[in-house]
């Protein structure tokens, strides 16, 4: 991820996929320039490692805070996004990009969208292994910690029990 206040693909690489349109930077916005599982790479405790990946990806976001990611996709990678819990806002129509389509959009991590992601995957504990000293993007001054509500760095599968284990953690609103 990349801190859209500083240099990144869409200001410098492609900023005509905005089509004269002004992109979201700020502070606490960055740019979620990859996200792919390694081929092969498998199940983390039966859950497929690209789900994991995704998981992990929202919670870091909410851990650092991180309001916002701005990505260049692909638009099948958008819907999956929404089905999966991301708040998500098309910055642009999609442009031709080689001999691929690319769309930039705007995702925002939520609480109630990390929930959605642990009860699609089954995914009962923080996804994020953090080192004690790990320091903060935002304010490095502080170090990161974990979400209060999420049992340490493991991931386990299905709960016998999933969806009252979730409703223990969850917010009333989702």
């Amino acid at each position: 991820m990349l801190p859209t206040t500083e240099p990144h693909l869409l200001s410098d690489i492609y900023p005509h996929i905005m089509n004269g349109q002004a992109w979201p930077r700020a502070p606490e916005i960055y740019e979620w320039t990859r996200c792919v599982a390694a081929e092969g790479a498998g199940l983390i405790n039966h859950i497929p490692a690209s789900h994991v990946l995704m998981t992990g990806v929202m919670e870091f976001c909410l851990v650092a805070g991180i309001t916002s990611l701005i990505v260049e996709t692909h638009p099948k990678l958008v819907d999956l996004l929404i089905s999966t819990g991301w708040e998500v806002t098309k910055l642009s129509l999609p442009s031709v990009l080689g001999q691929e389509l690319i769309m930039p959009i705007q995702a925002k991590p939520s609480l109630c969208g990390l929930m959605q992601h642990h009860r699609l995957y089954s995914i009962e504990a923080s996804t994020l292994s953090l080192e004690p000293e790990l320091r903060n993007p935002l304010r490095p001054e502080v170090t990161l910690g974990h979400l209060p509500f999420l049992a340490r760095a493991r991931v386990r599968p299905t709960h016998k029990n999933n969806e009252a284990y979730l409703a223990d953690r969850e917010v009333s609103s989702c």
